[in-house]
This record gives C-alpha cells, structure tokens and sequence, in this order.
C-alpha cells in the first residue's frame, strides 16, 4: 500500500484498486467534465463551446471574416481559439455534426 501514497492523481480524479486475472490493477480516471455551453443569439439554443478536435467556425469582431478548421487549441485569454493555420480567433461555434457542415457548404439542402 506504500506505491499508493506515492503516486500523485490529478485533482478531481478517483483511484480505483481492482484484481483482474489474479494481477492488481490500479486505475485513475479523470472527472467527467461537463460541457461548456452558452446561448447563441442566432439559433437561440444552448450550444457546446468548441474543444480541441472540433470543426468550427471562427471569426474575430469583424464579422465578415471567417475560417472553417479544426480547433487546433485552446487558450483563456482574449483570443481563445487556435485553427489549424495558426491563427488565433476570437469567437468559435462548432458544428454539431458533418451535416450541418455539408448544409453550410450547400452540398446538403
């Protein structure tokens, strides 16, 4: 029981001891996060912030500029969302699902 004082678990995960095959197996799992969300004023419904991994819009105060890409990361700050090329934007809305992306891009009605 000593190696269980010295390993160090993240903040929020549990530990878990359970004997599989006769072997003793140690688990750390993360705590479930929930989503992030907020009201978007052009659909009016509760929408998950985008994550690392997601295809999403992008865009900063100017409206008229936009990229689609994967978010590449994702910082606290005044300009949180990093696509693919580099850049860093202010605002993000993820798509929900790859029809809603094939909608946008009109190959879908």
């Amino acid at each position: 029981m000593e190696l269980l004082n010295k390993i160090k678990i993240p903040k929020g995960s549990t530990l878990s001891v359970k004997d599989e095959c006769g072997k003793i197996l140690i688990v750390i799992e993360p705590e479930e996060e929930e989503p992030r969300t907020v009201k978007c004023e052009r659909t009016e419904c509760e929408e998950e912030l985008p994550k690392i991994g997601d295809l999403a819009i992008m865009w900063n105060n100017n409206h008229r500029e936009a990229i689609i890409s994967r978010v590449n990361n994702e910082e606290m700050d005044s300009m949180p969302y990093q696509a693919k090329n580099g850049e860093w934007y202010k605002n993000a809305i993820r798509f929900r699902d790859e029809e809603q992306y094939l909608k946008v891009l009109g190959i879908l009605l």
